[in-house]
């Protein structure tokens, strides 16, 4: 199965998996905040300012601490834009992103707004969150604002027309990458712990979609490993791993990648050497390095 065909598969089973609970979460987000505030009003906001997307990759996590001290100790401090299921490593640190960013609509994601942060942030939400997510960041009190993915055409019913639309990838890395750029008007970006695979010393049943492939091959051990991709990676000449949803995110990623435009290629890098996102075609820059641009 070619790139754009695995896309396409992955895009049509998960509309049709997740688009009953898609229009649940966005009629109940509809009527109880009316998307307001929009995220556009945010636009530009941070123009020229350095950001730093933190993800939580797993070669990332390993060693995040000590990455988030460098980070808010640096002069002037980034930006920083978190993806949700980095908030289980700011929870163990004394420091608090900016901004957290949150798309899917599973009601999984509200554990991670468990984490006790230090002080109050913005949150940006797709249309489609689930309401847990929502209650949960307004009873903490962060200030949230609201963008849309773009809709397969069996859910445009559930389209905003005046509302900001944002590329995701499926994946929130890449998500925050586009809301860095397009929304807020970062210059640098610095990506953290956006990886898309694991050390090919991973056992595959320790990666995350490891249950679900279980599942759908009904524990066929053999099948399941199949449906991992091995690639090399010369930045730290390593092998990684890869299933078919994390390699298809690198894919939609290397995708609004090739469509940026030349300026916002030239001002954004990857600061983990780690996973497959080195096929991309972004530039790997170390974190002291992106630290000290201006």
């Amino acid at each position: 199965m070619d790139d754009r065909t695995l896309l396409e598969t992955l895009d049509k089973s998960t509309s049709m998996l997740k688009g009953s609970m898609w229009r649940d979460n966005f009629n109940w987000n509809l009527s109880t905040t009316h998307f307001h505030p929009p995220a556009n009003e945010l636009e530009n906001t941070r123009k020229g300012e350095k950001a730093v997307i933190i993800a939580a990759g797993p070669a990332f996590k390993a060693k995040g601490l000590e990455i988030l001290d460098k980070i808010y100790d640096a002069k002037p401090r980034p930006f920083v834009i978190a993806c949700d299921g980095a908030l289980r490593l700011f929870d163990k640190s004394e420091h608090t992103p900016d901004v957290v960013v949150s798309i899917d609509g599973d009601p999984i994601v509200a554990k991670f707004y468990e984490a006790e942060l230090k002080r109050k942030h913005m949150v940006l939400l797709a249309t489609t969150i689930h309401r847990s997510v929502v209650t949960k960041a307004l009873e903490r009190g962060y200030s949230v604002y609201w963008f849309q993915s773009p809709m397969p055409k069996e859910l445009q019913d559930i389209n905003v027309i005046n509302m900001l639309k944002v590329f995701t990838g499926g994946n929130v890395g890449t998500t925050s990458s586009v809301l860095a750029w397009g929304l807020f008007g970062c210059r640098p970006i610095g990506l953290l712990g956006i990886e898309f695979a694991w050390s090919d010393e991973t056992p595959y049943y320790d990666t995350q979609y490891y249950p679900h492939l279980k599942e759908a091959l009904h524990g066929d051990e053999e099948k399941i490993k199949k449906q991992f991709v091995t690639l090399y990676n010369p930045w730290v000449k390593k092998k990684f791993i890869a299933d078919p949803v994390y390699y298809a995110y690198s894919v939609a990623f290397k995708g609004m990648w090739d469509d940026l435009p030349a300026d916002v290629k030239q001002g954004m890098f990857t600061l983990t050497p780690e996973g497959i996102i080195c096929k991309t075609g972004i530039t790997y820059k170390p974190l002291e390095t992106f630290l000290e641009m201006t």
